[in-house]
């Protein structure tokens, strides 16, 4: 049954779908510090679609609540909730998020008041917070005010190895606020006097952060969680331009038009092996123009003598199927988040006759391997689908964790200078045509802005379709992807933190793409 959630200012929660996941995921990406604060890293562009996936196995799913209020168009928040757990009479609340605009305005606290009170209409008596961690000690005054109570804390482990004190909060539902905080929902602009919402971003400095805040001050930032089982292994960091889920529809000048062009359905997609549409692009060009290898010469010496490799986002298998022929390797493990991907590896490894390479599906970050390895690589630019640095830090951290005594990581990335004689990419559109594999052909067209000070790459990828008949609006499938080009100078400070040295370097250049004849490198790095 549908859980109808209505809050003041005739708004309400309704349910999300797989059709909003590009919605949710621009939400998301807007609340960045629910992810930084909860999980220590980034929001993931996959974190959408994990809403939609998560869950207890034991919750109906007619009792798993993803509901979301919007005004205008647009999804300004989104609460997670699962009905009958841990028990019938109680729901656990597992994310709570309100877009930075409509924080400060009640929205949060009234939609919480909104929840009970449905909730209390179907039976349910308790409302318990799964989602608050003790270091946003701001929320507490708040969630106290709406008279939850403590009820257990638990230290959990998160991304990189970092910790954060889960804490439980319940109470008894309908909701019964003190009155101060009734008299404060349902305004959008509150008096000055009145308590922060749950969800704002920017109180001010002596009034409790709201949970669910993604813009509180500096020193603290605050959010609701998510309804992960503390169990789960940590999250991994993910690429922008993640291997699962919709990317979010943020596409550049002119192809922006096409998300509120008429006749035109716009679809956000991922990019890569998870998009079937543009995994064939991507293999209509390798047909074209050869596989990239301009790095594998860097990571055979790299690996040197052989040993047991692991390459972090194997991707199809390309660097350790040829590793696998050209090193002595005793073992060589590829991992990805990817499962198409790795369908695609193993065949090639298969096809290449080669025993000595194993594929994983899983994040990085929670991958415990029962023994250490001789070399880490990064191969291929990996690291430029990490933009923010605290990522590449987790990133390189773990992979020290994973070595063995006397053991290095390869990273290949474009060398220094190559930013700078990047500039052209900014403003360029490149129209392309491809072939999938049921041999339609298609035209694609891309859209690129590059800052050459920050060395941030956007682009956006779309490929219009056939209008399925007359009058029907014409379907077009739309990527966007963020990129950081990281280089040994810009990565020396990360190398550092991480307790790495860079030993050796093998130069190379790029003989492919949109960045062709840009100085590339392959860097070796041992703990110092």
């Amino acid at each position: 049954m549908t859980l109808r959630v209505t809050v003041p200012n005739d708004r309400q929660l309704v349910a999300l779908t797989p059709d909003d996941g590009p919605a949710l995921q621009d939400l998301l990406e807007r609340c960045d510090d629910y992810s930084r604060l909860n999980f220590g890293i980034p929001t993931g562009a996959a974190d959408a679609q994990s809403q939609f996936l998560e869950g207890l196995q034991h919750v109906p799913e007619q009792r798993k609540h993803l509901m979301g209020c919007h005004v205008d168009g647009r999804l300004v928040a989104a609460a997670d909730l699962l009905e009958g757990h841990p028990d019938d009479r109680t729901a656990a609340l597992g994310m709570l998020l309100v877009d930075p605009e409509w924080r400060d305005r009640g929205l949060g606290t009234a939609i919480l008041l909104g929840l009970g009170s449905a909730l209390a209409g179907r039976g349910v008596r308790r409302l318990r917070v799964d989602c608050h961690v003790s270091e946003n000690t701001r929320a507490v005054p708040l969630l106290r005010r709406l008279g939850f109570a403590e009820s257990s804390r638990e230290v959990i482990t998160v991304a990189a190895g970092q910790t954060r004190t889960r804490v439980l909060w319940t109470s008894g539902v309908p909701l019964r606020p003190r009155a101060e905080e009734r008299a404060a929902v349902g305004s959008d602009c509150p008096r000055a006097e009145e308590p922060v919402a749950v969800g704002s971003d920017c109180p001010r400095a002596e009034e409790p952060v709201a949970v669910g805040s993604d813009c509180p001050q500096a020193e603290e930032p605050a959010a609701l969680g998510s309804d992960r089982p503390q169990a789960e292994a940590p999250v991994a960091v993910r690429s922008d331009y993640s291997r699962a889920g919709a990317p979010v529809p943020r596409p550049l000048p002119p192809l922006d038009r096409l998300f509120g062009l008429p006749g035109v359905s716009a679809v956000a997609e991922p990019y890569y092996f998870d998009s079937p549409l543009f995994d064939d692009y991507e293999r209509d060009v390798e047909r074209r123009t050869g596989e990239t290898d301009w790095d594998l010469a860097g990571l055979a010496s790299a690996v040197g003598e052989g040993g047991r490799v692991l390459e972090v986002g194997c991707g199809t298998g390309r660097a350790l199927v040829h590793l696998a022929a050209t090193t002595q390797a005793s073992l060589l493990v590829g991992i990805d988040t990817s499962e198409p991907a790795l369908e695609r590896a193993r065949a090639r490894a298969a096809a290449a006759g080669t025993g000595r390479v194993e594929f994983v599906t899983g994040d990085f970050l929670a991958y415990r391997p029962e023994s250490a390895f001789d070399t880490v690589l990064l191969a291929d630019c990996t690291l430029n689908g990490f933009t923010e640095a605290s990522a590449v830090s987790g990133l390189l951290t773990h992979a020290r964790s994973l070595l063995a005594p006397g053991g290095r990581i390869a990273v290949s990335v474009f060398d220094d200078g190559a930013p700078a004689a990047m500039s052209h990419l900014d403003g360029r559109m490149v129209v392309d045509s491809f072939a999938d594999r049921d041999g339609f052909h298609h035209i694609v067209i891309w859209s690129m802005r590059f800052d050459a000070d920050t060395a941030l790459l956007h682009r956006t990828a779309a490929v219009p379709r056939t209008a399925p008949a007359p009058g029907e609006p014409v379907r077009c499938v739309v990527a966007d992807m963020n990129d950081r080009i990281w280089t040994p100078s810009t990565l020396s400070p990360l190398f550092a933190a991480a307790g790495l040295s860079v030993t050796a370097e093998e130069a190379a250049t790029l003989t492919s793409g949109a960045a062709d004849g840009s100085p590339m490198t392959t860097l070796v790095l041992s703990p110092v």
